[in-house]
């Protein structure tokens, strides 16, 4: 059976992690999630969160380590979802909001209670246990 890959980009600031929340269209509209996307064929996951971030909010970043990954499937199809670390290239970036309708800085316990993308909340818990010591 065939694999696809996914990733999500964790911005961590002040206890605060970015999310985003979906355009009202399609099969996860109005959902929160983190940043992130598919991996297309020709790119890693570290390109494909570059890409997808510039995509997504017209923003350039840096990739870190990776700090959680899970299992999902969707429509019958197994993905892995892989999570890292993002840093902005730029302190105070200009956002343009093209998959997402808005974007906010959240609390781990704020986004267990927000209508989450379901794959993504596979790696809350991982994330929560990485980000515990930093701030």
């Amino acid at each position: 059976m065939e694999r696809k890959k996914s990733v999500a980009g964790i911005v961590y600031s002040d206890s605060l992690i970015l999310i985003g929340k979906r355009l009202p269209t399609g099969s996860m509209a109005s959902k929160w999630e983190f940043p992130g996307g598919k991996v297309e064929p020709d790119e890693n996951c570290k390109e494909a969160l570059i890409r997808e971030f510039k995509e997504e909010f017209s923003i350039d970043i840096e990739v870190g380590e990776k700090i959680a990954e899970a299992e999902f499937t969707h429509k019958g199809v197994v993905s892995d979802l892989f999570a890292y670390r993002v840093y902005f290239l730029n302190e105070n970036p200009t956002w343009v909001l093209s998959e997402h309708e808005k974007i906010k800085w959240a609390t781990i316990e704020e986004i267990k209670s927000l209508d989450f993308v379901d794959s993504d909340l596979l790696l809350i818990q991982q994330i929560e246990k990485k980000l515990a010591h930093e701030k």
